[in-house]
């Protein structure tokens, strides 16, 4: 009887506790499902918030720029406000604890949402002055600050009662076991792994929700800082291309020295901005992995001849021994990016120049061949100098952006991205950048690119190839600029006065479609951005009649965007950016305009005058006297050197001889060889050089 009785207690007992158990465990699944829509909603008041400042953000850049594009934020952060208010607001303001800081809540937030909505107008209607007036004061402010304060007033009270929901489960836990026998213990032990499993489950959708949330953060903001780096690229080039292009001009009239010296002050400082600016907008490119390769087969002695070309008139001037040399097994072709390998080469060529006072520079090309591989080569390029070197505790820092070592002399100047560009340019190319240096003995920095392909002789490009030539090489023709700046159209104007050519203007796209009708021109330089139409719908406009479907239209845009630049230079006949100088102006425009015969045409035709004295024969024999006495003297040792000051100076000697005597042939043949002697035309130098005994010859056949 009493192990029935005990049996029977033993089996109350047991049901009580699997009753006591089940009871306790539907009382910690309720909490935790409570604990968990907890979380979700604190997780919702955090998305309100972050509507409200996307709303504000937006309003900020619409403001700011007057672009309609920076109204996304502000449109979405909208929508995004009303779902989530109609998500959490039954449950606000059901709870007791809740409503009545919900309601003040809501009340900022419409406040708030009605203050940016008005700063928008402002701006719409008044322009930027009135809007930053509005919004600057201390309302917008006051605003948020509440709605901060609410929501972190909500958010804790949330937080509370979820950790009373908490405790209430963890008591319930424990009276279970202490009245549970071992079935009861075991049903525990599930009910815990249940809960952490689900409780890892709540924290792990979090952490996702809120990593993607981060991940569009980033996106977002990358999207707003490649556009604000457009933009303010744009508003800076194109005062820039005034400064520049009108100091070039400036440069022709000016005739003291000392203003010589303060239009290259202009210049210089100009050119320097214009580095800085590009040198950010690489980084920025690099850092958002939208800088392209272009690579392309290279003649890389003339690519060597060229660095060279660059720097020596610089070494001349420090008294440095400079040198550019290629190993004998370099071969002669070379696919490489000829752009960016020159751009890190003058980074640390400029550098070794900067950091040296005495001694030399050395650049070296050389290879190493490759295991079973005919078609490419291991290419080091290394920039060895004798300067000041650089002390080991700051080897690392000098790749990092806006870092410098610390100089005794600090007017060394520079931004200290040089380096930092390269560094990642040489990354992006497949290769590495690296330093060896000794404080006060020197450094050497070194270019390694590995398995960089040969390439064959019929397929490459020689480097150095360009049209900086004189405007006037072209036949006379008529040109069209459109563009909405006076000071674009002026300085454009300034480069083609005194040409041959004729010059006419429009101020936005839609006149320029008519001036195009009235005028017929030959060639369009047409600017990209203005009112009323912009260049693209004027290209359009215009390339769509019959009588105009050939006419060359060249791009004129101070936009730095590479993906815009690919843009234009496939759809417009040529392309120029901002700021531009009139070599850069000749080159955009040689693909399009036809050119007067050369030197040789002019061989094939003896009879043509060209002395604008009609032939004066007493200047005549002057003249070929005075050049024959030069093809002896000076000639042959500007061929055997090639030093760049020697041979401008004695295009310069030429150009003034022949315009004294009135002789157009010479004339222009020295503007040809100035032309090329300052843009480090080698080849081309070399060539017109060489043609000197045939311009000797035509002169005396007009004898």
């Amino acid at each position: 009887m009493v192990i029935i009785t005990s049996f029977i207690t033993i089996i109350i007992l047991l049901g009580a506790g699997v009753w006591y158990a089940a009871r306790s465990e539907k009382f910690v699944a309720e909490s935790i499902s409570n604990m968990a829509a907890d979380r979700e909603r604190v997780v919702e008041l955090r998305r309100l918030l972050s509507a409200v400042m996307d709303m504000e953000t937006g309003q900020r850049g619409y403001i700011i720029t007057g672009e309609p594009d920076y109204l996304e934020p502000y449109e979405q952060g909208g929508r995004n406000l009303e779902e989530i208010i109609a998500e959490l607001e039954p449950w606000l303001n059901a709870s007791p604890q809740l409503t009545d800081k919900w309601q003040e809540t809501h009340r900022l937030i419409e406040k708030k949402t009605a203050n940016l909505a008005e700063g928008i107008r402002i701006r719409r209607e008044s322009g930027f002055n009135a809007a930053q007036a509005a919004v600057t004061d201390e309302v917008g402010k006051v605003l948020m600050d509440g709605i901060r304060k609410h929501i972190r007033d909500i958010l804790n009270t949330v937080i509370e009662l979820a950790d009373q929901s908490s405790e209430q489960a963890k008591l319930s836990l424990k009276r279970n076991t202490l009245a549970s026998t071992m079935l009861s213990a075991a049903t525990i032990a599930m009910t815990f792994a249940g809960i952490y499993t689900l409780i890892s489950a709540i924290r792990a959708k979090n952490e996702s929700r809120e990593m993607e949330l981060d991940k569009l953060r980033a996106e977002r903001a990358d999207r707003e800082k490649s556009k604000f780096l457009a933009n303010m690229s744009h508003e800076i080039r194109t005062p820039l291309n005034a400064m520049l292009g009108f100091g070039e001009l400036l440069e022709e009239l000016v005739e003291s020295d000392r203003a010589r010296k303060y239009v290259d002050a202009i210049r210089t400082s100009g050119e320097g901005l214009l580095n800085l600016i590009n040198d950010i907008l690489d980084l920025s490119k690099i850092e958002a992995g939208a800088l392209e390769l272009a690579k392309e087969p290279v003649v890389i002695r003339e690519f060597v001849d060229s660095i060279k070309l660059v720097f020596s008139q610089r070494a001349l001037e420090s008294g440095l021994d400079f040198d550019v040399s290629v190993s004998m097994d370099c071969p002669d072709y070379l696919e490489i990016d000829p752009f960016r390998v020159r751009q890190v080469l003058n980074n640390l060529v400029g550098n070794a120049f900067k950091f040296t006072e005495k001694g030399s520079i050395d650049v070296l090309f050389a290879v190493d061949p490759i295991a079973n591989r005919e078609d490419a080569v291991d290419l080091s390029i290394s920039v060895q100098d004798t300067g000041r070197g650089i002390p080991r505790k700051q080897i690392k820092k000098i790749f990092k952006p806006f870092e410098q070592v610390e100089a005794e002399d600090e007017a060394r100047g520079g931004t200290g991205l040089g380096l930092s560009i390269s560094r990642r340019l040489a990354k992006l190319m497949g290769g590495t950048l690296t330093v060896q240096s000794e404080w006060k003995k020197g450094s050497t920095f070194t270019l390694r690119l590995p398995a960089t392909k040969v390439a064959a002789k019929a397929d490459a490009t020689e480097v150095g190839e360009s049209a900086a030539e004189s405007l006037n090489i072209f036949s006379p023709v008529k040109i069209l600029i459109v563009d909405d700046n006076e000071f674009n159209r002026e300085l454009l104007a300034g480069y083609f006065h005194g040409t041959k050519h004729t010059v006419t203007f429009a101020t936005n796209g839609r006149e320029g479609v008519e001036q195009t009708v009235r005028q017929k021109p030959d060639v369009i330089l047409m600017d990209i951005r203005m009112p009323v139409m912009g260049g693209h719908e004027a290209f359009q406009e215009i390339k769509s009649m019959d009588e105009f479907s050939d006419l060359p239209i060249v791009a004129v845009t101070a936009s730095s965007l590479l993906q815009q630049e690919l843009n234009l230079r496939r759809d417009f006949d040529g392309y120029l950016r901002k700021p531009f100088s009139r070599d850069q102006l000749v080159t955009a425009l040689a693909p399009v305009l036809p050119k007067i015969g050369s030197i040789q045409d002019q061989e094939q035709q003896p009879e043509k005058n060209v002395f604008s004295t009609k032939g004066d024969p007493k200047k005549m024999r002057a003249l070929i006297a005075r050049i024959k006495t030069w093809q002896e003297k000076r000639v042959p040792d500007l061929a055997s050197a090639m030093v760049l000051g020697d041979i401008t100076r004695f295009a310069e000697d030429l150009l003034e001889a022949g315009e004294e005597s009135g002789c157009q042939l010479v004339i222009d043949y020295a503007k040809d060889m100035k032309n090329h002697s300052e843009s480090f035309e080698l080849s081309a130098v070399e060539t017109i050089l060489d043609q000197f005994p045939s311009l000797i010859n035509q002169l005396e056949s007009m004898v």
